[in-house]
């Protein structure tokens, strides 16, 4: 191994300053303390504005309200008012159509209705259809009716024609119509059309871009302005030094000269982890995810980019048997628990068998990696025991075992990647899609995001593990629009097969064709993200699987256009970081 050619660095550095972070101003204990207490006052100012709201058949203005709310990011402190008001609109909304709704408000409430889980027909747009089955003429020039349906039109699911129609129909005449409009009605249409709907929008990053939109409306409701800039102010606050610390532990590993050749994306990963979950209460989630994602770009540039695959084989065992290791470990603790008094012969028998197991291990297995893998192999190692050591304070050992099975599974995955490369194989696009359910990562990011979050049980875990629709649709998405996003750096490197020239050679399609497929396929996917969250019948809670739902947001913005924006965050992740963590609001 001695004589094996290494390759430079493959990527650029990072674009972000050390020094920039460490700069970055926070507020003092005291106007902290000021702003908490004043979002206290303007939430029961909130609170008797739901509560007053029109309880009669038309709730226009309530619906108008929960949305403005939601839009604003504040809806996380009113989930129970807002889904009794919900339940209240469901039951009244099922007549709708002889209530005289316009297509702004029959539109809003249908998309609504559909992200908070009830399952609203199509159906209710017939109205707007004419004899022919085609939109009527008239709300061609409506452009808040437009918005709205385009809204609506991205919550369809599979065989849903209307809602097809309707995503033609409102892009084609919004597109006609955004060079007459002004702002901020054009900056809302430009949004989404050209960049996202609000169903696929990242919660956050949605939030803080409305913010700025809502102010320049005349209708704007200054005590919920007033809000939402005092909320994102302290979560601002908190990303900043949770990011600070993130960049502390980041610079203590070295990775930048020990490990030259992997992204340096640190920044991007903290993104990622704000955006499955953006609330002050996922603290402890943000971190877990963040050095997740940390991980898994270490070990994904390695097998890609730099190792051998004898070195590749290696270290996916050592994986193996890592997941071994600490599951006996928790059955020493289980035992431990159930004895209270002495160790019984049988207790001592399973100490004896895991400290031999866990010193041949840490001894012999390290030692066979090359010095740079011993770097990734620790950086791994105490990730995962601080994973450890934070859910066992919580009483949820049995949580690690599955984000490591999860880890299991991707270094798995990545280790027929190589071989693929290294023996010049292209599989069939089956075999891909296959192999690359597991490598998209979408295990080990979920699972340390469950792990970040206390409600969740192992029934949760074991209901990810389990591939639910939501999930492989997401799966699915995020493989396809990554590669899709590095397929033409991949493919000039001949790093590893691409699923444009899988599906070629399995399909005898074009090259264009195939793309446009696969394309095709990650729209089905949200078609799929969509009919399970609407129709979902699972036990287990929407807090839970909403992260499904963020992960499938946020792979969207990050790979949308063909643009690997985590490997070249300058083309499409700055702004928006530099929104969220930057950018201080003016009050």
């Amino acid at each position: 191994m001695a004589n094996t050619v290494r390759p430079a660095s493959l990527f650029h550095p990072t674009i972000w300053d050390d020094d920039t972070f460490t700069s970055l101003l926070t507020l003092d204990c005291e106007v902290e303390e000021k702003y908490a207490k004043e979002i206290e006052t303007l939430k029961e100012e909130v609170r008797r504005m739901l509560f007053m709201a029109p309880q009669g058949s038309k709730a226009t203005d309530n619906i108008v309200l929960i949305d403005t709310l939601e839009r604003l990011g504040l809806a996380y402190h009113f989930v129970h008012e807002i889904e009794k008001q919900m339940e209240h609109i469901f039951e009244s909304f099922l007549n709708v159509e002889d209530e005289g709704y316009d297509l702004f408000s029959t539109s809003l409430m249908f998309r609504l209705l559909r992200q908070h889980g009830y399952n609203i027909s199509c159906c209710i747009f017939d109205k707007f259809k004419n004899k022919e089955n085609k939109f009527i003429e008239t709300i061609a020039d409506d452009v808040d009716g437009l918005l709205s349906l385009f809204e609506a039109a991205c919550m369809r699911c599979s065989e849903e024609v209307i809602l097809e129609d309707a995503m033609d129909f409102t892009t084609r005449c919004l597109k006609s119509l955004i060079p007459q409009l002004e702002s901020p009605l054009r900056e809302k249409a430009v949004r989404a059309i050209e960049q996202y709907s609000l169903h696929r929008g990242v919660p956050i990053v949605e939030a803080r871009l409305y913010i700025s939109i809502y102010e320049k409306e005349d209708h704007a409701n200054m005590l919920l302005l007033s809000l939402a800039k005092l909320d994102f102010s302290l979560l601002q606050n908190a990303y900043r030094n949770e990011l600070r610390d993130l960049l502390g532990w980041w610079r203590n590993l070295d990775t930048r000269s020990k490990l030259p050749y992997i992204r340096d994306r640190i920044v991007e990963c903290y993104f990622w982890a704000v955006a499955l979950h953006f609330e002050p209460r996922y603290a402890f989630a943000r971190n877990a995810v963040t050095k997740a994602l940390a991980v898994i770009a270490m070990i994904n540039d390695t097998y890609d980019s730099y190792a051998t695959l004898e070195e590749i084989e290696i270290f996916t065992k050592i994986v193996q048997r890592y997941a071994a290791t600490v599951i006996c470990v928790h059955l020493y603790i289980l035992v431990i628990l159930i004895e209270h008094v002495e160790l019984s012969s049988f207790t001592t028998r399973v100490y004896v068998v895991a400290s031999c197991f866990i010193d041949r291990w840490n001894i012999n297995d390290i030692n066979q990696l090359p010095d740079y893998m011993k770097v990734v192999y620790r950086v791994t190692l105490s990730v995962y025991e601080e994973y450890e050591h934070a859910v066992s304070k919580q009483g949820r050992s049995y949580a690690v075992s599955y984000a490591i099975e999860a880890m299991k599974q991707l270094t798995m995955a990545y280790h027929t990647e190589a071989k693929w490369f290294t023996r010049r194989n292209l599989p069939s696009f089956d075999e891909y899609v296959s192999n690359g359910v597991k490598s998209s990562s979408y295990y080990v990011v979920l699972s340390a995001s469950l792990l970040g979050i206390e409600s969740a049980t192992e029934e949760a875990f074991k209901w990810l593990m389990s591939d639910p629709q939501i999930g492989m649709a997401t799966n699915i998405m995020g493989r396809l629009m990554n590669d899709l996003a590095s397929y033409a750096r991949e493919s000039r490197g001949g790093q590893v097969p691409t699923p444009v020239e899988c599906y070629m050679n399995q399909y005898g399609t074009s090259r264009e064709k195939s793309r446009l497929k696969l394309h095709a396929m990650c729209e089905d996917g949200w078609k799929d993200v969509n009919k399970e969250w609407v129709h979902r019948t699972s036990i287990i809670p929407q807090t839970i699987v909403e992260r499904v739902l963020n992960l499938a947001r946020i792979t969207d913005l990050t790979y949308k256009n063909e643009v690997d924006g985590f490997t070249s965050p300058e083309i499409a992740l700055k702004p928006y970081i530099f929104d969220l963590f930057f950018d201080t609001i003016t009050m």
